[in-house]
């Protein structure tokens, strides 16, 4: 990253929806590392007592921003699931080969709605116009 002699910044995005993400780039050498090479943003969902423990030590050279937590309505869970099914089902990931009868049918109903990455793009959008009209 060297344009003209002089050394440009990387600015560096994360993010840490759950503990394992706060466990593995936060209690890790990982910020520390990577704020060596210019501003970091952290995205998170970690409540503000717990980031004040652990990320104290990072104030200098990450800024933290908190993300909104997910409404989730019956609709907006029945597309996040069917896409999640229709794509383990199009790619024959192993969680469809146990996924017993119950998951067999989910999958096929996904499967018929969403059988080419054409159909899956249409169901992305579904779920995604679901997702605003819930003001999510």
């Amino acid at each position: 990253m060297i344009s003209d002699g002089a050394q440009k910044l990387l600015t560096t995005a994360i993010l840490l929806p759950d503990g394992v993400g706060l466990r593995n780039f936060v209690l890790g050498p990982f910020l520390s590392e990577v704020g060596k090479l210019g501003p970091v943003h952290a995205f998170h969902l970690v409540e503000d007592d717990v980031l004040n423990t652990y990320a104290g030590q990072y104030r200098d050279t990450v800024t933290w921003h908190r993300l909104l937590e997910l409404v989730e309505y019956p609709w907006t869970n029945i597309l996040r699931r069917a896409l999640a099914f229709a794509q383990m089902y199009w790619v024959d990931t192993p969680p469809m080969h146990g996924a017993g009868q119950a998951g067999h049918r989910q999958a096929e109903i996904s499967r018929r709605s969403s059988s080419d990455p054409m159909d899956r793009t249409a169901l992305r959008l579904a779920s995604r116009n679901a997702l605003a009209r819930a003001g999510a």
